[in-house]
């Protein structure tokens, strides 16, 4: 049972918290090295810890890779949006902007056009309008269609008879005599002598031209293809290189999952792994998500009461509130104003509560929930686990139809359960408390998620149109109002305010939708779960980026009066003065500058800042100077939107492309700026983000066609061959999308490359062993004042989570998978955490006995260490059909295998070899058929002889074929190589390329082909 908990102890629990003095110095640092920093790197290419500094602004994206490979991939997508922005302005952009400039026929004046039975009068009018030169840019500029010019921007005919004998001339002024029948604003007696307006003659043609429908219904799509597979492409290449030249954890580790609801130890699953080479950690994902959120809720409350109780001790020291911007202070980070000691009981009562439920789910029975992050000690040891596991589909198809009868095909299972293993996330990547949602469970939320998502979006979409179709009458009536006014030489009433505040209400709903979208957003990405911060934000990429082009570009067309047809000539308002076309453009420009604007002057952070010295405790004034987050999502949203709302528009605003330029070079500098010097640095994230990106304009390419066909130019311009045939190449281009990726070689297989390890072990990289003075000491420093007690708990759990020293806590290492826990957690919560996830003091050696189904170049003499033997054995080894000729399988050599305990999995049983136990070969006499190993040269003293017994179908010894090693005995002899294959010539034959090109890309029908692997390529 636990002990009793009272206000009073939940307080004491809050004194870790307190310090004598903030020390705002200390905190202004810490929060300068929560930022993304420049960091040396020492022998082990591992940063050294105390040489962060800023990045210069010109810094190269490939150098912010080595530390953020997001933030990296993020601006590399700016600069091909660039690209691409560019390429549709010279592509689709110039010719029709040029064409509509020098074929601008827009005016404000209509002609009265009076006949009778013998004569015939017109005059021209003026309405009081101007025309716009916004317009002017787009297509509408012609005024060559009469089903969407617009009556109000477009010189017209009205037309009216009069069946008199009376001399025209002499029937006054026309303009005011006969107004157009479409003004709203007639009176009875006006429409009675109305003129019906028409477009002039010379102007109404048929046909739009070519250049035009070609730049709006072709051109962009196959521009807008060939940009989604130049930039997946780079993209992978770029990810390659990163990775490549930044080494991380994940460079070491495998995911393994299937394990399902299981209560193994990290001993039994570092046993089955040692199968492939040395294990360095396990990390099991648990049931403990519920607990791991109650903890941080636990240490959110305690940090509030810490600051809360300061506060209320100032106040009885005779202290005064801070005034306005105290009790500012304490409205933004503490929820409330009030600092008495009700407002203290009241918090204490809350922590009590909180510490009840941590203890209540800390009671709870915890289990692994089919998961487990495996850190190899070497990354050749991971491949080894990756190509074992890398099998053919007719191999699966056969485990998968005789599994059940228990033939075993396939790769080595553990209890009896298959397993997959893959590339994992990195360790700041993994969203421990949500690992146990998963299966039905995540299925429903997400489709919950989005019909909720859906739901919302509807009722703002109708919201929108609600209010743009008042807004567009109301302004159609003043126009109206304008018009007459000006015909009957009156003063217009003008707007009396009404229009005005429509329209800015408007703006208003449509940006509050925007906003509460996005909110709603966060929100469903949050109840989805993730299980990495990759996925959310990806996931939540693609929702913003729905919500937004919705809201921005599909609604307000929706909502835009057009109907196109012929009794409703001169009616459509998009190229009308204010109609969808100018507002358009205004809502490019907005988007473009306004939303970097704000980022950049970034009035929230400046004014958290500010009220940082209001802090009473160290932890808030950390918490008050914390950078702001740097979220991906919204940004990947946001430049999404900037190319979406240029492509939608573009074939009838051609400007939109060069505004969709500028814009983003302003976000480039402006977000580079954020990201190097205010913004805490991202988490080290896949590259989900630009597959999304991928995907996103591919669908946006076959939206832009659908909308330029139906809406823009219809059928009634002829662009149906245009459209067929933009349609045609986007549906061939999906269909044979997997053909076109093969040929142009936008392929990536992250569990194959190159980490950039150098074969320099996990153990080392953490500073054990031989790395144990591998990084560089820092200098002696001063004690830091104000360091409260919880800071150095927090110093405390990471040391013995990593075995080491407190003085040898800054010491450059890599990252280790284990769940974040506050530094005042719970003390059992703390030590549970330790004793599951604490790094092995020793890696799990290799076990060279191969598993049954495990594939012979996986195991064996494959487990030891890369490069521990010399070049003439492992050549001999690889003769004797055990590596595969050194490819992908992890280094070679003589082993001395040290115990590692039962296994819990079944092994093969090589003839002559006791039982697997762990151990290596027997001691004594070979086993029949065995060869007979002798350590190599320089082989540590005491080392033992090893007999290897050759896999099933080897070429038996030949003896005196090729030279023993030194001190091998006489009867010692190696096996002849297998002979190479003939080739006609110089070259390889047509059909042998083809075939060596498929086995790369496919693994062989039963898995005995394998990927082409270069662990360590020269860079």
């Amino acid at each position: 049972a636990s002990e009793k908990l009272t206000p009073r102890r939940a307080l004491q629990a809050t004194k870790s918290r307190m310090a004598p003095k903030v020390n705002f110095s200390l905190a202004q640092k810490r929060s300068t090295d929560r930022r993304l920093l420049h960091y040396d790197v020492d022998t082990r290419n591992v940063i050294v810890a105390g040489t962060g500094r800023p990045f210069p602004l010109d810094v190269s994206h490939a150098a912010i890779g080595k530390h953020s490979e997001g933030l990296a991939l993020y601006f590399e997508t700016i600069k091909f949006f660039l690209y691409l922005a560019l390429a549709m302005f010279v592509c689709c952009g110039i010719q029709p902007l040029a064409h509509s400039s020098a074929n601008n026929n827009l005016s404000t004046d209509y002609t009265v056009n009076v006949q009778s039975n013998t004569q015939a009068r017109a005059q021209v009018c003026a309405r009081e309008t101007q025309p716009s030169a916004i317009i002017g840019t787009s297509i509408g500029a012609t005024c060559n269609d009469p089903l969407t010019a617009s009556y109000y921007s477009c010189p017209t005919l009205c037309d009216v008879f009069i069946d008199t004998a009376q001399d025209l001339a002499t029937l006054g002024d026309l303009c005011a005599a006969h107004l157009p029948c479409t003004n709203s604003a007639l009176t009875s007696a006006e429409e009675a002598t109305c003129c019906v307006e028409r477009l002039l003659p010379e102007l109404a043609k048929e046909n739009m031209p070519g250049a035009n429908l070609a730049c709006g219904l072709f051109v962009s799509v196959v521009v807008l293809l060939l940009w989604t597979a130049f930039y997946h492409k780079e993209q992978l290449k770029n990810a390659q290189r990163i990775n490549r030249n930044a080494v991380t954890v994940g460079d070491y580790a495998v995911l393994v999952q299937g394990l399902g609801v299981n209560q193994l130890t990290r001993r039994q699953i570092a046993e089955f792994m040692s199968h492939y080479g040395e294990v360095a950690s396990v990390s099991f994902t648990k049931n403990v998500g519920n607990l791991l959120k109650a903890e941080q809720d636990l240490s959110e409350a305690r940090m509030k009461l810490a600051e809360l109780k300061a506060w209320n001790e100032h106040g009885k020291g005779g202290g005064d509130g801070g005034g306005r911007p105290g009790a500012s202070f304490r409205a933004m980070f503490l929820g409330a104003t009030d600092y008495s000691d009700d407002a203290v009981a009241k918090a204490e009562a809350k922590c009590v509560r909180l510490k009840e439920s941590v203890d209540q789910l800390a009671r709870l029975p915890v289990v692994n929930n089919g998961e487990a992050f495996v850190t190899m000690n070497y990354e050749a040891h991971a491949d080894n686990a990756f190509i074992d596991h890398r099998r053919g589909w007719g191999e699966l198809a056969l485990d998968y139809l005789f599994g059940c009868c228990g033939v075993v095909w396939g790769a080595p299972r553990l209890n009896g359960r298959r397993l997959t293993m893959s590339v994992p996330p990195e360790p700041d990547d993994v969203n421990w408390e949500n690992v146990n949602i998963r299966g039905q469970a995540w299925y429903e939320r997400s489709v919950k998620a989005w019909l909720v998502l859906g739901a919302g979006l509807g009722i703002g979409a109708g919201i929108q149109i609600v209010f743009e179709q008042l807004r567009e009458a109301a302004r159609a009536s003043v126009m109206d109002e304008e018009i007459r006014a000006a015909a009957l030489g009156e003063n217009p009433s003008g707007d009396d305010g009404s229009i005005g505040a429509l329209t800015a209400f408007s703006g208003f709903m449509i940006v509050a939708i925007n906003v509460s979208l996005q909110y709603l957003s966060k929100v469903l990405t949050k109840f989805q779960r993730f299980h990495t911060r990759t996925n959310f934000e990806a996931s939540l990429t693609l929702k913003i980026f729905i919500v937004t082009v919705v809201n921005t570009a599909i609604v307000p067309i929706t909502a835009s009066r057009c109907d196109r047809t012929k009794s409703t000539q001169g009616e459509c308002l998009w190229y009308a003065p204010g109609g969808l076309i100018e507002s358009a453009f205004y809502l490019q420009l907005f988007n473009a500058f306004l939303p970097d604007l704000i980022a950049y002057l970034d009035f929230a952070g400046k004014s958290r800042q500010s009220m940082a010295k209001h802090a009473k405790t160290q932890d808030m004034a950390e918490r008050a100077l914390e950078p702001t987050e740097f979220i991906l999502a919204e940004k990947y949203a946001a430049t999404l939107k900037t190319m979406a709302l240029a492509v939608i528009y573009g074939p009838v605003l051609p400007i939109s492309h060069l505004i969709a330029f500028l814009g983003l070079c302003v976000t480039y500098c402006t977000d580079k700026y954020i990201a190097l010097r205010r913004a805490r640095k991202p988490v080290r994230m896949k590259t989900t983000h630009s597959l999304y990106v991928v995907m996103s304009m591919r669908v946006l390419a076959f939206t832009q066609l659908i909308i330029a066909f139906d809406l823009w130019f219809g059928e009634e311009k002829n662009a149906a061959d245009w459209f067929v045939g933009g349609l045609v190449i986007w549906i061939l281009w999906i269909l044979f999308l997997p053909l076109i990726k093969a040929c142009i070689g936008i392929e990536r297989d992250e569990a194959f490359e190159d980490g950039g390890t150098g074969g320099v072990s996990y153990h080392t990289n953490m500073g054990k062993g031989a790395g144990a003075n591998a990084a560089p000491p820092l200098p002696p420093r001063p004690e830091e004042d104000g360091e409260s007690e919880l800071s150095k708990q927090e110093k405390l759990i990471k040391c013995n989570l990593l075995g080491i020293k407190l003085e040898d806590f800054d010491k450059g290492r890599l990252d280790m998978y284990h769940p974040p826990l506050p530094a005042d957690a719970s003390e059992g919560t703390i030590r549970n955490l330790v004793a599951e996830y604490r790094l092995f003091d020793e890696p799990t050696k290799g076990d060279p006995t191969l598993m049954q189904g495990q594939k012979p170049r996986t195991g064996g003499f494959n487990v030891n260490p890369p490069g521990s033997m010399p070049r003439p054995q492992i050549n001999m080894f690889s003769w004797m059909g055990f590596g595969g000729g050194g490819g992908g399988g992890g280094g070679s050599g003589w082993f001395t295998p040290a115990q590692q305990g039962q296994p819990t999995h079944q092994t093969r049983l090589q003839p002559g070899t006791a039982p697997a136990t762990g151990y290596g070969p027997p001691q004594g006499a070979p086993p029949a058929g065995a060869v007979r190993m002798m350590p190599p040269p320089g082989a540590p003293p005491g080392a033992r002889v090893v007999y290897v017994q050759p896999p099933p179908g080897a070429p038996a010894p030949i003896p005196g074929q090729y030279p023993a090693p030194p001190g091998a005995p006489p009867p010692a002899g190696y096996p002849a190589p297998p002979p190479r294959p003939v080739q006609a010539g110089m070259f390889a034959a047509p059909g042998q390329v083809m075939v060596q090109a498929a086995q790369r890309r496919m693994p062989a029908m039963f898995g005995t082909g394998q990927p082409t692997i270069q662990q360590h390529p020269p860079r």
